[in-house]
């Protein structure tokens, strides 16, 4: 996945570039279901040209078709974490996972069961070592059915970059998986 300068989404209701947004994505468009486990796993490596920029980074979402991102896989200099929204517009919860080094595969490997209560879970490994194990509440109590999954690179707050005029950032990824 390859995105540039200008490489945005447009339809009659949205305009990527108007709100500083490029992206490279596909999406699986069936909605997870609600209170059963399901697991997402995909392997992704930055490479070694990767250019670290100062906007946020998406590398893997799942959407809720409300407000956006219910769960996200956020990059920034090397630091990967994951945000929980369970309210629109807010970070719940923020894990931290190890740090990612460019040139390198790494596997992401996700069970999770969508819920509005306490039996709620997301188990997280990386590169088949635990990184951590969440459990609660992992929807807003506003959704009555689950995300659905998107992967590539989307980048946003664009406007917080003084000089647009970064390069093309490029990440690999291999062995995607959604089991429901």
């Amino acid at each position: 996945f390859e995105v540039s300068m200008g490489d945005c989404y447009e339809s009659k209701e949205w305009s990527d570039c108007k709100t500083f947004r490029e992206r490279a994505e596909l999406v699986d468009y069936r909605y997870a279901p609600l209170n059963r486990e399901v697991q997402y796993r995909f392997s992704f490596m930055l490479p070694h040209a990767y250019p670290s920029l100062e906007v946020k980074q998406i590398i893997g979402q799942w959407h809720n078709d409300i407000y956006g991102p219910t769960l996200s896989v956020r990059h920034l200099n090397g630091l990967v974490w994951i945000d929980l929204m369970l309210e629109k517009g807010k970070t719940t919860h923020k894990f931290l996972i190890p740090k990612i080094d460019k040139g390198i595969w790494y596997t992401l490997d996700f069970k999770i069961i969508w819920s509005k209560s306490a039996s709620g879970k997301i188990e997280l490994k990386v590169n088949d070592s635990k990184s951590f194990d969440y459990r609660g509440p992992t929807l807003d109590p506003i959704l009555s059915f689950g995300p659905y999954f998107r992967f590539g690179l989307y980048r946003s707050h664009l406007y917080r970059v003084s000089t647009p005029s970064w390069s093309t950032q490029s990440i690999f990824y291999c062995d995607v998986l959604s089991l429901f």
